[in-house]
């Protein structure tokens, strides 16, 4: 697994490599690659002024490290940060080049904890302790709360304002943002519901979090596709219309008339195709469905976990449907 990529700012034939076998380095644009390190890599960033100090961190290791190079990937300098759980993200900012925060998932896949370092990664301070399960941010609620666990494994993400090394944005299911250095969080997108009209909806499951090259925007990716916004994350604009980047699970076409489809899609649901629209009649993640062969009105789709939803009048009305003794836990339903 390639985890990030990064190419020197000074030299475009150069790039760096964080990979699930260690950190590969290329010097003539990808042609051949010679392995530096070894370490399960995820992210890396460079010093936003000195391509020769390079920051990896690591994943799946037991335990999730911050590993530094000053020399160029010659050599490097393992555990600068050192915590129990699943992974680590990290980000620096030109505003405060020696600074550098990192965000940890714990094995629970909640908060283990944000921290910074002001010292080009030599020692690292807690700003968010995720041991203290009323700052676990990576939830799906509004509010830090004492609901265990997350996604951390999944979707993690941060970034830091370029032009004030203040402001800092990490993702998981929602989105959160920071005015002070991470000293106190606000929450910036819920992904279903307005948090009482204080936030926007946006989808969840966020993976990336990246300013525009000499820009305040700011670029989001998640589950479902890419949102923009212009003041640090008060307002979000969805981009994603019009992409074709749905993953579709299953696919059932009706046999008895022209141009009708169910789709399951990935974290997006299942949709209905008309022939002129699609619509969608499930949340979650749309696994199987099917069109009834004889009978288009008739149409049944799974979700992942128990949900199970027929029509029997082209989704006007809808019913649940269940199976005896099923499994909470089964994750893919097929019809």
């Amino acid at each position: 697994n390639v985890g990030r990529i990064l190419i020197h700012p000074d030299n475009n034939n150069i790039l760096y490599a964080a990979t699930s076998e260690g950190i590969y380095m290329t010097t003539n644009a990808g042609d051949t690659w010679d392995h530096l390190y070894t370490c399960k890599g995820n992210d890396m960033e460079f010093h936003p002024t000195d391509p020769l100090i390079i920051y990896v961190a690591t994943r799946n290791e037991g335990i999730t490290k911050i590993h530094r190079s000053i020399d160029g990937g010659a050599s490097w300098q393992p555990g600068k940060l050192s915590v129990m759980g699943w992974r680590t993200e990290i980000a620096v900012s030109p505003d405060q080049p020696d600074w550098v925060y990192a965000l940890a998932a714990n094995y629970m896949d909640g908060l283990e904890g944000i921290y910074l370092s002001k010292n080009f990664g030599s020692t690292f301070d807690v700003l968010l302790d995720g041991s203290d399960t009323a700052n676990n941010i990576l939830t799906g609620a509004c509010v830090p709360n004492t609901i265990l666990g997350g996604q951390g494994s999944y979707d993690l993400c941060i970034t830091v304002n370029p032009a004030n090394a203040e402001e800092v944005m990490i993702g998981g299911i929602n989105l959160w943002k920071s005015y002070d250095a991470g000293q106190s969080w606000e929450i910036t997108s819920m992904w279903t519901g307005t948090c009482e009209n204080t936030v926007q909806t946006v989808h969840a499951d966020h993976h990336w979090l990246e300013f525009q090259y000499d820009s305040l925007n700011l670029f989001n990716c998640n589950d479902g596709g890419i949102y923009f916004s212009e003041d640090f994350g008060e307002t979000w604009t969805d981009l994603t219309n019009g992409l074709f980047i749905n993953q579709i699970y299953r696919i059932s076409n009706a046999q008895s008339v022209y141009n009708e489809s169910l789709f399951g899609t990935q974290d997006n649901g299942t949709r209905h195709w008309t022939g002129t629209e699609f619509y969608q009649i499930g949340g979650g993640d749309g696994t199987d469905c099917l069109i009834n062969k004889s009978d288009p009105d008739k149409q049944y789709f799974t979700n992942n976990g128990t949900l199970m939803k027929f029509t029997t009048d082209h989704w006007a009305t809808t019913r649940n449907f269940s199976v005896t003794n099923d499994s909470a836990g089964s994750w893919f339903k097929a019809i």
